[in-house]
């Protein structure tokens, strides 16, 4: 998978190098910053279905999850709110700019899940039924797996840094940290990508509904690819 770099699983535990980016955060502004929100729950969370690009709404558990992450973000001076067009991100986004006094959310949908394809609206198990080869090929083979009717993960990858790098230009300008309301997918590969792990790591990625990982933006590598880095989760 090209966006991404592929560096032995080992590396994640390697504290001296996690000093090092540590003391590389604590000298970057970290105004050009941006929080990536997962939206709140939906009933198909719960049930731990594949959403993708299902347009499923909020549970009113999630309602309650995206307004208390509103407030803490309240005071962190953030200067916009892009989201996901999907539904359930739309609406924990529009929470969190009503709190901020932002105003109506942006939409990109670059910001959307995985598309998962014939596999949307299915739990593991029921794919496991339907297509067990298939199954077997995602957990085995990530980076080369194309979701039957969806998409692959470097496709996914794409278009994250297309917006990534927008933001960097954006950054020049307005240097006020962002939040972007996405979904479990989009986080994962950033946060692998932050951490220069393998995407084999994808599925051990927990992305919790209404989370938030701060991500600081540092600089373009010589592809104009933005380059990331993680300064954890709020």
């Amino acid at each position: 998978m090209k966006p991404f770099a592929v560096r032995h699983e080992d590396e994640l535990v390697v504290h001296g190098a996690f000093r090092r980016i540590a003391a590389l955060i604590d000298g970057l502004d970290r105004r050009r910053s941006v929080l990536f929100v997962r939206h709140g729950q939906t009933a198909w969370t719960r049930e731990r279905r594949y959403q993708g690009h299902r347009d499923i709404p909020l549970s009113s558990e999630g309602i309650g999850e995206a307004t208390g992450l509103a407030g803490r973000l309240s005071d962190l001076g953030i200067g916009a709110v892009i989201s996901s067009p999907l539904s359930r991100a739309f609406q924990t986004a529009q929470i969190i700019a009503d709190e901020l006094g932002l105003g109506q959310p942006e939409v990109d949908p670059r910001l959307m899940e995985v598309a998962y394809g014939d596999w949307e609206g299915l739990t593991q198990q029921e794919i496991a039924e339907r297509w067990p080869g298939q199954l077997q090929d995602w957990k085995n083979a990530p980076d080369s797996f194309g979701f039957p009717g969806g998409e692959n993960l470097e496709a996914v990858g794409r278009r994250l840094y297309d917006f990534l790098g927008e933001q960097y230009a954006r950054f020049d300008e307005d240097p006020t940290p962002i939040v972007a309301v996405t979904h479990a997918g989009p986080i994962r590969l950033a946060v692998l990508d932050a951490r220069a792990a393998p995407i084999e790591c994808f599925r051990h990625i927990r992305v919790e509904p209404a989370s938030v990982r701060r991500f600081l933006l540092h600089s373009l590598d010589a592809r104009g690819k933005a380059e990331l880095l993680l300064a954890g989760e709020l």
